[in-house]
């Protein structure tokens, strides 16, 4: 049996589900996600959950942020993560 044990994740994690009919409607989905996300940014007691609709694109962002989480956290957890999974470190 293999012993799996979650990837870690950053402090904050966006999730984005886009679809589009042409190259140009991608990038001007992506605007409007880049305009969303500068409105304010996500807290932990305040996520970001958008959908958002149109004849040409549409796509769903989701923003978390894990207070407890921190850069030196993440590391401890990625090199178990990678041990765990028997990753050489070298």
């Amino acid at each position: 049996m293999i012993n799996r044990i979650a990837a870690p994740r950053r402090k904050y994690e966006l999730k984005l589900t886009l679809g589009a009919d042409s190259e140009r409607d991608i990038f001007n989905a992506l605007n409007d996600v880049k305009v969303r996300l500068m409105t304010g940014p996500p807290e932990p007691e305040n996520p970001v959950y958008v959908t958002s609709g149109g004849p040409s694109s549409g796509w769903v962002l989701e923003v978390t942020v894990d207070p407890e989480m921190d850069h030196d956290a993440y590391m401890r957890q990625l090199g178990a993560y990678l041990e765990a999974m028997g990753v050489n470190k070298e």
